[in-house]
């Protein structure tokens, strides 16, 4: 099987770009979600950061 290194390259740049403005875009997200007014139940802040991206499957 032949790698095409020009597509694998442009996907690689695609997904990184991506990837680095939605950090920059959710940069101080966390600071927001703990100033809001929160119910008594409501989840903590690590769990909410780290349970979205396995529940999207």
């Amino acid at each position: 099987m032949k790698i095409r290194w020009k597509m694998l390259i442009l996907q690689l740049v695609i997904s990184l770009g991506v990837a680095g403005l939605s950090a920059l875009s959710t940069m101080n997200s966390m600071e927001l979600y703990q100033s809001l007014n929160q119910p008594p139940l409501s989840p903590p802040g690590w769990f909410s950061v780290w349970s979205g991206p396995s529940c999207s499957h």
